[in-house]
């Protein structure tokens, strides 16, 4: 079994997901989260390069791996279904240079740093081919951080319009429309957030504090707490599911590798600030695609 090592010190925080499963295409068990089978990264500061970190690679499927439920007719997630397209990301909070390193892990072999692109093509980020799938990328500190996508020649592939409909296949009537990733990897390097952080890290100032517990948390809606702290861990709510907010609610926190599957309403009234912070995932795989079309 595979054990990840991850970092937590005032420089990296990385983590890892215990009930981790790479699939791209079945639909997953309540306390799963989806690991990206075609991506990995590692991060490792510039000073340590060699101490290097293991990051979740997470990865995103048209319908998150379902059918269509309760309609027959096109929603746009068609041609992204029939290419097999995905995206990919992993997420850290950093506070010094790093290396983050990314895999390849589709059988298509890099030869050259050049066939690896990073968009927005503005960064000027180092890039140093470590192996036939895997590329060293330069990531200088910045206090906003970086949010950027790490792009394969090797997953490139042109879409044609048919007629109106996008395919890969070419006939006589054919345009090409654009060239685009089949398996796109996201980075988000954020800034490293200090525990003693108010504004964004919820403290007892901030009124009283629910802490759900990891799991079934479709009782969410009862909660009548001033924030609702997610901490590491994994949590759903079922299909079908919002959470109806109590009007006490006014602040969700989702803590650097907590996941949470479902969706949250905050309720219409006199109140006119609310917050959603952290670098946790708020996943919408269970709910519903196109609420308005299914019919129960």
């Amino acid at each position: 079994m595979f054990s990840a090592r991850t970092a937590n010190d005032i420089y990296l925080h990385t983590w890892w997901h215990a009930d981790a499963k790479k699939s791209a295409s079945c639909v997953l068990s309540n306390n799963q989260v989806r690991q990206s089978p075609f991506c990995s990264t590692k991060v490792s500061t510039c000073k340590a390069p060699y101490n290097y970190y293991d990051s979740f690679t997470y990865i995103s499927i048209p319908r998150n791996g379902s059918e269509k439920l309760g309609y027959s007719s096109l929603d746009g997630a068609e041609f992204a279904t029939e290419s097999n397209m995905t995206m990919s990301w992993s997420c850290f909070e950093y506070f010094t240079d790093v290396y983050v390193d990314v895999t390849l892990t589709t059988n298509k072999n890099i030869s050259s740093a050049n066939q690896v692109k990073i968009r927005p093509s503005k960064l000027k980020f180092s890039k140093q081919l470590l192996s036939d799938s895997t590329i060293r990328i330069g990531v200088s500190y910045n206090p906003g951080g970086y949010r950027f996508s790490v792009e394969f020649d090797s997953e490139l592939f042109t879409a044609y319009d048919r007629s109106g409909v996008l395919s890969e296949t070419v006939d006589a009537h054919s345009r090409d429309v654009h060239i685009q990733p089949r398996n796109t990897m996201m980075i988000f390097a954020q800034p490293k957030v200090s525990d003693e952080d108010g504004e964004l890290i919820p403290k007892s100032q901030a009124g009283t504090i629910f802490r759900p517990t990891q799991g079934d948390i479709s009782y969410i809606d009862d909660v009548q707490a001033d924030v609702i702290s997610f901490g590491p861990g994994t949590y759903f709510m079922g299909p079908r599911h919002m959470a109806e907010l109590s009007s006490n609610v006014k602040w969700i926190y989702f803590a650097p590798g907590a996941y949470v599957k479902g969706a949250f309403k905050f309720p219409e009234g006199p109140q006119s600030c609310y917050r959603v912070t952290g670098y946790g995932v708020l996943s919408g795989e269970q709910y519903i695609y196109i609420r308005n079309r299914y019919r129960r």
